[in-house]
């Protein structure tokens, strides 16, 4: 039997099925075939498909086939490795469609060089590759990382390549977590995290939780000695103190220490209402979900991830530091074939005393931060050059990011409010208008902000090597 996988990424793979079908037609496949064929649209009176198996029905396919044809996913190639199949590696490739970009490409190269299996571009050579390993008594054993070869999987990890679950996370069995962790990065927290925590501290859980405190370098002269003062002794937080890293090595050290099934990321300045957290975690009310957020856009305070997904993609990606972190975590997560939830009804409080400017250098000062953080947008975009992603950046022409998006954010109509003042998506106003003149100096300072934002992303575009503008 040949059993032939094209994955969970949501592009079809047409091209492979197409000369399957060709080649069972013409009798060059004589045996049974067996095809989970993803999204890819396909049906065919000789041969039996399904869009996702289960782990176990997956497997055993693997198991019972002697031949496996797969897209080039590291899941799918260690798994045959591990059952020690022979095996045929059709990359998908971006220039038609297949994918967003081409590192399925390097991939099955550094695969074929490595003797995991036999690569084929050109489908129309899959016939010869098929007739070539029937003809071979080889098998494969090698010493695995999970479900993946060493060798495999630091061939990825070079080539910055993601792995692709081989199986579909709608299909595994329903169930409400029980256990959870909240994470809590802080810089500076000051009093409104001693708030914060003692929220959190409060929570009505039907399960059990804890939470750990990661202080990324705080140099205000108090922070770590309110924590350690305040919470040192409780069994329920974990404190973590590191120099400065950035939000991304802070949260990924919140992972490693986190013992519950799913990870909640709060700011260190949101206080939760009592049934925040069940709220949250009610969320994940089947295995298909890997993210929930009470915030939305795929990220930001009160987003809340499986932590198994999170041991499997090592957590953060640590190039962003600070800004579009979460966005490009749920991305990933969702590029696994796992959904994205928002939630209702998982109420916080922001407790913004300490990040409101107060007086014109500090909104300046502000100001250029969002700048700078925003050059992470450039970031985001060479990362996952998707449909959604151009959709939530408001990207038109592939390169373009829509100005009037970054005039309504500095003038307070991004969230649909009709009336204009000069203010922050962060919950922060800075001056609302009185007449005409008031109106006009608002419309001044949108029209100045979208023109910063051209040129902080250009800045971007130069540091990252990929042009958004």
């Amino acid at each position: 039997m040949i059993f032939v996988s094209v994955g969970t990424h949501p592009q079809p793979f047409t091209r492979l099925l197409s000369e399957v079908v060709r080649l069972v037609e013409n009798i060059t496949i004589k045996e049974e075939v067996i095809i989970q064929r993803g999204t890819t649209p396909f049906t065919h009176s000789k041969i039996k498909s399904q869009s996702f198996y289960s782990i176990e029905e997956f497997e055993k396919l693997l198991a019972k086939c002697d031949l496996f044809i797969t897209h080039a996913g590291e899941g799918n190639i260690g798994t045959a490795m591990k059952l020690g199949k022979k095996c045929i590696i059709v990359p998908r490739l971006a220039r038609v469609g297949e994918h967003t970009n081409d590192h399925q490409l390097e991939l099955a190269q550094a695969s074929q060089e490595n003797g995991f299996g036999m690569v084929v571009q050109d489908v129309a050579q899959l016939g010869n590759a098929i007739r070539t390993l029937e003809q071979s008594d080889s098998t494969v054993s090698f010493t695995m990382h999970g479900h993946i070869p060493q060798t495999l999987h630091r061939i990825a990890q070079q080539h910055h390549i993601v792995p692709m679950l081989p199986f579909s996370p709608s299909r595994t069995k329903e169930k409400i977590p029980k256990t959870a962790t909240i994470i809590v990065a802080t810089l500076n927290g000051g009093e409104p995290l001693i708030r914060a925590v003692n929220g959190m501290l409060k929570q009505e859980f039907d399960g059990k939780y804890d939470i750990v405190v990661v202080d990324d370098g705080s140099f205000d002269g108090k922070t770590p000695q309110l924590l350690k003062e305040n919470f040192s002794t409780n069994k329920k937080i974990k404190l973590v103190f590191l120099p400065r890293s950035g939000v991304c090595k802070a949260r990924n050290a919140g992972i490693k220490n986190s013992t519950g099934e799913v990870v909640i990321n709060l700011d260190h300045d949101c206080i939760p209402e009592k049934d925040w957290l069940q709220t949250m975690v009610n969320g994940f009310d089947s295995q298909k979900i890997g993210v929930v957020s009470a915030y939305g856009h795929y990220g930001g305070t009160s987003t809340g991830f499986r932590k198994s997904i999170l041991d499997h993609l090592q957590g953060y990606d640590e190039d962003y530091f600070y800004y579009r972190e979460d966005t490009d975590l749920s991305f990933r997560i969702m590029e696994l074939g796992y959904e994205f939830k928002r939630v209702n009804g998982a109420r916080y409080r922001e407790d913004r005393t300490l990040v409101v400017p107060k007086g014109i250098n500090k909104i300046i000062h502000y100001t250029i931060q969002r700048y700078k953080y925003h050059m992470n947008d450039v970031l985001l975009h060479k990362k996952h050059p998707t449909p959604l992603c151009e959709e939530m950046l408001h990207v038109h022409f592939h390169h373009f990011v829509n100005p009037v998006e970054d005039f309504k954010v500095a003038t307070g109509l991004w969230n649909g409010s009709k009336e204009m003042e000069v203010s922050s998506p962060r919950g922060m106003t800075f001056f609302k208008p009185r007449g005409i003149a008031g109106l006009l100096l608002t419309i001044g300072v949108g029209m100045t902000y979208a023109i910063g934002m051209k040129l902080a992303r250009l800045a971007g575009s130069i540091k990252h090597g990929h042009l958004l503008i």
